[in-house]
């Protein structure tokens, strides 16, 4: 155990600090500088999946997110990894879809924790998404990439709930057990790692979480619920000022 290591806040990304599904943003920004054919996106929507559908899929999440991350594996087969990495990283270092609550959140904490994502994104999004709120603890889904171009195969998917809890035991098991660590969450893919954590922030979130938070608070106040995370800095802040106070 690590007597230098500060207690951990980590995040999903999609629908928890990004406004949306990214993939169908990042992968638009792809074929608009040239990284990638016209019908990509096209190609991505074998999977008969929407935004909304996503968000409906809950029952299924894991299956549903590993067959886009397959249909994006098979898009990106022969593409250099350098032209797909540098323009997801001019694309996330540019949008505004990011809500508005990240970059007081990362401001707030930087000093007393340490922050990390945990995600079913491909590793280099999670890693452009780490460099834009200044964190090199990334987590993500891993493609194969041979002699600079992909291969077209999906090596390890991080969009299940025991891929992201074993993520997470290994960070705190190097920290004290009586740190406070936080998690921001929206799926239900993402309660057994909220578990883990002493304080959970679930953004809008899908019904079995929800119903986990509210079971949750029966018994602690470490579960909190943000329905409208577009309008949420103060409350959001407002938890975090309580939490670095030792308050709650």
């Amino acid at each position: 155990m690590s007597e230098n290591l500060l207690p951990l806040v980590a995040s999903d990304v999609d629908d928890t600090w990004y406004d949306g599904l990214s993939i169908y943003d990042y992968v638009a920004a792809q074929i608009d500088d040239g990284s990638l054919p016209a019908h990509a996106l096209q190609m991505l929507e074998v999977t008969d999946l929407t935004v909304e559908g996503y968000r409906q899929a809950e029952d299924k999440h894991e299956s549903v997110t590993r067959k886009l991350l397959t249909g994006y594996a098979k898009v990106l087969e022969g593409v250099p990894f350098m032209d797909i990495k540098n323009s997801t990283e001019a694309y996330i270092k540019k949008t505004d879809k990011f809500y508005g609550f990240t970059e007081p959140v990362v401001d707030m904490m930087a000093a007393t924790h340490d922050l990390a994502f945990i995600t079913g994104e491909p590793q280099f999004v999670v890693d452009a998404v780490g460099n834009r709120f200044g964190t090199s603890k990334c987590y993500g889904s891993q493609f194969e990439v041979v002699d600079g171009l992909f291969s077209g195969r999906l090596l390890r998917s991080l969009a299940t709930s025991n891929e992201r809890l074993q993520v997470i035991a290994s960070l705190l098991k190097v920290r004290p057990e009586t740190e406070v660590s936080v998690g921001f969450g929206d799926s239900n893919i993402d309660i057994k790692w909220l578990s883990a954590m002493s304080h959970a922030i679930c953004i809008n979130p899908a019904a079995e979480l929800r119903a986990t938070a509210q079971a949750e608070n029966k018994s602690s106040t470490n579960w909190y619920i943000i329905d409208e995370p577009s309008l949420a800095i103060d409350a959001i802040t407002g938890i975090l000022v309580q939490v670095q106070a030792g308050r709650v």
